[in-house]
């Protein structure tokens, strides 16, 4: 079996030097992987890869855990209540 063969739509792969996790949203004739992967803005793009440049991952990035929330205690804690 090629890598070609092994991977699907919906898959989720990374580059095999590192990368965000990316979904294939289809498979060209001649078996290129389109990916689908988000930026650190949130801008979806799109690549084309040979699959032998990818690996499929269990990694998962979701664009709210780039905005994750941050508890910030803004009140001066020196400051009398009145």
């Amino acid at each position: 079996m090629t890598h070609s063969e092994s991977f699907g739509v919906g898959d989720v792969v990374c580059l095999n030097s590192g990368s965000p996790p990316m979904t294939i949203i289809s498979i060209t004739d001649d078996r290129y992987l389109v990916l689908a992967y988000a930026d650190m803005n949130g801008v979806i793009l799109r690549e084309s890869l040979p699959p032998d440049a990818v690996a499929l991952t269990e990694m998962r990035w979701a664009i709210s855990s780039i905005d994750a929330e941050v508890d910030i205690d803004l009140e001066d804690d020196d400051e009398e209540d009145f």
